[in-house]
């Protein structure tokens, strides 16, 4: 039966580690990630009040080859990279042991990845080699599926779909509110900027894909 993984790595343990350290504001998110011949997805959504800043520094960043904005809504933007060869150790790692990264976020402290295994095993294999790699990581919950999750149906990430849950029963979409989004993400235990992220992309995958038929035109016209 397959084990699911979330763990908690340092910034520099994965990609973009110098341009974590350089925007204050900036927030990460691939969603999907998946990890073939030891490549990365080359999608990534970005959050950060610079756009221009973000840019400069990434293309500067070693793991970066390219980078190109595709689409950007607020302060969110969806950027295609085109990733160094060598990206990052813990690419190897998870390539190595036959698992896949489904997910993967970061602010500028540290990367949330949450990993899909085939068995045990292979969990002890991941855990021995970033040991012997002096990778150093925090793992934040370690469990098989008891059933099918939902929220794939209507486009939501397994952390979209919780994050909605999570703040739904704790009253922050109640009215009047006395919940915080530094509630909901305390709940959670991530940052307010993380949880802010994943509710604007939960909310935009919900309504793409449940309120939405046909996308409008560049004029609005359907």
């Amino acid at each position: 039966m397959s084990i699911f993984g979330e763990f908690h790595f340092p910034a520099d343990a994965f990609v973009l580690h110098r341009t974590l350290e350089q925007t204050s504001d900036l927030v990460v998110e691939f969603e999907r990630i998946v990890v073939d011949e030891e490549r990365l997805a080359p999608y990534i959504w970005v959050r950060t009040s610079e756009p221009s800043a973000f840019e400069e520094r990434a293309i500067k960043d070693p793991c970066v080859e390219a980078l190109e904005r595709l689409d950007a809504f607020g302060t969110d933007s969806l950027y295609r990279v085109d990733w160094a060869a060598d990206t990052s150790p813990l690419v190897d790692l998870v390539t190595d042991v036959d698992a896949v990264v489904l997910e993967a976020s970061a602010d500028r402290d540290h990367w949330e990845l949450r990993i899909r295994f085939d068995d045990r095993e292979q969990v002890v294999r991941f855990q021995r080699d970033c040991d012997q790699r002096d990778i150093t990581f925090l793992l934040q919950r370690l469990y098989s599926p008891s059933e099918p999750m939902t929220g794939g149906q209507h486009g939501l990430t397994d952390k979209q779909q919780e994050a909605l849950v999570v703040a739904w029963e704790v009253g922050y979409f109640d009215s009047p509110r006395d919940v915080t989004l530094e509630d909901v993400a305390a709940e959670l235990g991530i940052t307010r900027q993380s949880l802010s992220q994943r509710l604007r992309r939960a909310h935009y995958s919900l309504i793409g894909n449940t309120l939405i038929i046909t996308p409008p035109t560049s004029d609005g016209e359907p």
